[in-house]
């Protein structure tokens, strides 16, 4: 087995959701290999929470207003599609917003349950006048990667309810860097630089991790295949080696001179003579050298023998 380096790994801190990782020294060529799969996993294959639907009370379709209301409903749905969620649960969750007067609406006017966490607060809603009034329920989900609007519909969904694009992905932005770097008197060892940005939902030391879990299970099933398969193959050699011993001398087309020795030995099946001795069997009555010779031949052709004198 190749002896593999253990890289370190290096953080960095740039901004509260945003940070770089170092690995090094990697094998030549291994910091692509991990940059590429690190970077297509992260950006697409993170579970996240996001929006699925929205029920705006007396709207029936996206491209309505809302009397007291400055946006329009397409715009407060780009502004609910913004909101930045954590789902503690498997299950869907909804909150709910209702607020009437003259005010600024924010993500933090949401009522929500115990289970759900909105990370970026100070997110705009909508922007009420004096005679404004806005009721609406949202309904929160796990997901991944990005899912359209036309995905999220359901046939059993009530009537006035809008469903959205959603972002379900923690991670907004991975980039990487590969650099030479040196062990002992060798320079042709990678550095990996991987800068990870998250929406907030986590951590880059989550993402990383998660990512790094998915790629490791996702290579577990194909060791699992492969030792799967040469267990069988293991297993229908061994069937096969079984049967093979288990034919009988008459089956080896031997003269009646020799098949007629081996029965006075009492050995009726391949597996016991080649678990005999030359010299068992020239102790046997008329065995002679010209049958013994027959017989080892006859085993030579099946790649078999006689067994090692000790």
């Amino acid at each position: 087995m190749i002896e593999v380096l253990k890289p370190a790994v290096t953080k960095n801190a740039e901004e509260d959701y945003s940070k770089q990782f170092i690995f090094e020294p990697l094998e030549r060529g291994f910091g692509y290999t991990f940059g590429n799969s690190l970077r297509r996993v992260l950006l697409s294959s993170l579970p996240g929470a996001a929006v699925t639907t929205v029920k705006v009370n007396g709207v029936q379709h996206e491209f309505s207003t809302v009397k007291g209301v400055k946006e329009d409903v397409v715009d407060i749905l780009m502004n609910i599609k913004n909101l930045v969620i954590r789902l503690h649960s498997e299950e869907p969750a909804t909150i709910h917003l209702k607020a009437k007067g003259a005010k600024k609406i924010t993500a933090a006017d949401f009522e929500l349950p115990s289970d759900v966490e909105i990370v970026n607060t100070d997110q705009e809603i909508a922007n009420l006048n004096k005679d404004g009034k806005l009721d609406i329920e949202c309904v929160v989900e796990h997901g991944r990667g990005y899912v359209t609007a036309e995905a999220n519909k359901s046939g059993s969904m009530p009537i006035g309810t809008i469903a959205v694009d959603s972002l379900f992905s923690p991670v907004k932005r991975v980039s990487y860097n590969v650099e030479n770097t040196r062990v002992g008197q060798k320079t042709d060892y990678d550095k990996l630089s991987l800068n990870v940005v998250t929406n907030g939902s986590v951590e880059p030391e989550e993402a990383l991790a998660m990512a790094s879990k998915i790629i490791n299970e996702h290579m577990n099933l194909l060791i699992d295949e492969v030792t799967a398969q040469e267990e069988s193959i293991f297993v229908a050699e061994e069937t096969e080696d079984l049967e093979r011993f288990n034919m009988t001398v008459e089956d080896m087309d031997l003269s009646v001179r020799s098949f007629n020795c081996l029965k006075k030995a009492s050995i009726d099946t391949l597996g016991q003579l080649v678990d005999t001795k030359e010299s068992e069997l020239m102790a046997v009555k008329n065995f002679g050298k010209k049958s013994i010779e027959e017989i080892k031949q006859k085993l030579e052709d099946m790649e078999l023998g006689l067994k090692d004198e000790e």
